[in-house]
């Protein structure tokens, strides 16, 4: 399922200064279809309106919340799980290859080939490892 057919409540916390507000409020109404997805949305004035809908364990400290999250330290952490599971990909798809190659593979029936691909097959091993 997408995003929006998982919404069910539209929370928007409109900004403390002036005119800041005045506007977000000109903004939201100009684009007030843009937002009509047959859902609720609930204009709050303040971060404590807010602990009303979302509980403060799930709110970051800058939303009165509890929640201890750094945001940089979310980046370094995504980049390097999708780093290595790119390179789990690659190498599964190497040992995929090189299974791959040893069932397929005929085998000689002289002494001197057997050795020949017991070498090649021996250093391809080491190279995965």
């Amino acid at each position: 399922a997408t995003c929006p057919e998982n919404l069910q409540l539209v929370l928007v916390l409109r900004p403390t200064g002036f005119f800041q507000r005045a506007i977000s409020d000109i903004s939201f109404r100009f684009n007030q279809d843009d937002f009509i997805l047959k859902l609720p949305v609930v204009m709050l004035s303040s971060v404590t309106e807010l602990l009303k809908y979302i509980d403060e364990t799930h709110l970051t400290h800058e939303f009165g919340g509890t929640l201890d999250y750094r945001h940089n330290e979310w980046i370094l952490f995504r980049t390097a799980i999708e780093s290595f599971a790119v390179m789990v990909k690659e190498i599964a798809q190497m040992l995929q290859a090189f299974g791959t190659d040893l069932a397929e593979a005929e085998l000689p029936d002289n002494l001197h080939s057997v050795e020949d691909l017991l070498i090649a097959r021996t250093e391809k091993y080491n190279q995965l490892k």
